[in-house]
């Protein structure tokens, strides 16, 4: 009995195909950031989520159905790369002053969004390198650690958008703009972590 070759390749590219939906989806959300935020921001939110879930769906199964490959190793983190600049580079152009005015917290997340932003291209650099020279391009549980809490900072960033929208209470906004910037702090930390090992593991195998 022959498989059919059509559900043989759906099969094996499952996970490659999970990681382009969150392509799509974070370009999406990020087309409607720019130009339409205030009536879109409910829809950039779903994408966002889509984006997140998917995320840990195409891990999830690539581990299961035991179908990893480099090119969707070297998809996943560009994906997430994809994902996390644009979007923290325009939510830092367009929605800081619109969720705080509190003279501490607009440096902060400024800070904190542009220490991402870096570090995410440094590991971008990284995986271009890495990838070049066939060294290991997997990442570690520090790295998924860092995306999940970046993740968390972008959709709650979003909602407190959304919460301002709607004429939220003040206060209460500004106790959701602090979870924001709790979230960015821990990532960013772990970013720094990440790039560290990633750089060692490099310097080790290279």
């Amino acid at each position: 009995m022959n498989d059919d070759p059509k559900k043989g390749w759906f099969f094996k590219n499952l996970a490659n195909q999970i990681t382009g939906i969150r392509f799509v989806a974070a370009l999406w959300m990020e087309f409607l950031l720019i130009l339409e935020p205030k009536e879109k921001i409910v829809t950039a939110i779903i994408l966002t989520f889509v984006a997140e879930i998917s995320d840990f769906l195409d891990g999830f199964a690539a581990t299961k159905l035991n179908i990893h490959s480099d090119f969707g190793k070297i998809a996943d983190r560009v994906c997430d790369r994809i994902f996390v600049i644009p979007t923290l580079i325009i939510m830092s152009c367009q929605y800081i002053e619109k969720v705080s005015q509190h003279p501490l917290l607009i440096p902060l997340m400024m800070a904190l969004s542009a220490f991402i932003i870096i570090v995410e291209i440094g590991l971008m650099i990284l995986l271009a390198i890495t990838a070049k020279k066939k060294l290991n391009t997997g990442s570690h549980h520090v790295g998924r650690i860092k995306m999940v809490l970046q993740c968390m900072a972008i959709s709650s960033w979003q909602i407190c958008f959304a919460f301002e929208e709607r004429g939220g209470s003040p206060l209460k906004l500004q106790y959701l703009t602090w979870i924001v910037v709790i979230f960015l702090g821990i990532a960013a930390y772990l970013g720094k972590r990440s790039l560290n090992s990633h750089w060692q593991e490099y310097e080790k195998n290279r």
